[in-house]
């Protein structure tokens, strides 16, 4: 059984390691009482595994869903491979401008965010990653370090692309999110809207954002499965 993660606004620094998800705006989906939704894992090192996600069933149309929804369908829930550090890059550079594209670089770049502890590598990344004028915590790596490790997994995640052109997209997604220390692996639900910019032929994040509950709530039920998924 898994446990929806609420939206804090401003999560004290001593929780912040227990951070899956996106940073939403400024925010970030924060891990609340998953504690008691834990089971005990044979999962080697927290490393997540590749899935294939089953056919797609026709999605009805949502309020919020453009012509472009459509041509959204089988984003890579993978793209750029396991790893997510090093995955992020690679999905930048093979990622097309187009719904799909953006779909799959956003569930990328979801994952990449979402792990903790993040890489030491952070913020030579994130430069390449972030748009210019990003907020600085999303550009700042959190160097605080605690026990267990962190992970958001498209395995089961579904999205839709609200907004998507040559110029810009946005892609709402929502996911598993997993927290383990030892053998004990808890897990939330775990979502966040995310806008994209084009820049040089690839993609880069500009803002992470929050959705209603209910928005989630249709993604989760209606939106795009991912073709496969880590």
């Amino acid at each position: 059984m898994s446990e929806q993660s609420g939206l804090n606004a401003s999560p004290p620094r001593s929780r912040r390691r227990l951070i899956l998800g996106v940073a939403l705006l400024l925010v970030v989906v924060v891990f609340a009482t998953v504690l008691v939704t834990s089971r005990m894992t044979g999962r080697e090192g927290g490393s997540p595994t590749t899935t294939t996600a089953p056919e797609e069933p026709t999605a009805p149309t949502t309020a919020g869903q453009t012509t472009n929804e459509a041509s959204a369908a089988g984003a890579d829930g993978c793209l750029g491979g396991i790893n997510p550090s090093k995955a992020v890059l690679r999905a930048q550079e093979e990622a097309a401008l187009d719904p799909r594209g953006a779909a799959a670089m956003a569930a990328t770049f979801f994952r990449w965010r979402g792990q903790y502890p993040q890489g030491t590598d952070y913020e030579d990344v994130a430069e390449r990653v972030f748009t210019e004028d990003a907020g600085e915590e999303l550009l700042t790596r959190d160097a605080e370090t605690e026990a267990g490790t962190g992970w958001a997994d498209m395995s089961d995640g579904r999205y839709a692309v609200t907004q998507s052109d040559k110029e810009s997209a946005t892609v709402e997604l929502v996911a598993t999110g997993y927290a383990q220390q030892g053998d004990e692996e808890s897990t939330a639900i775990v979502w966040g809207q995310i806008r994209m910019r084009a820049s040089d032929g690839k993609w880069q994040v500009a803002d992470v954002d929050s959705m209603p509950e209910g928005d989630m709530e249709a993604v989760r039920a209606e939106g795009h499965p991912f073709k496969g998924g880590c």
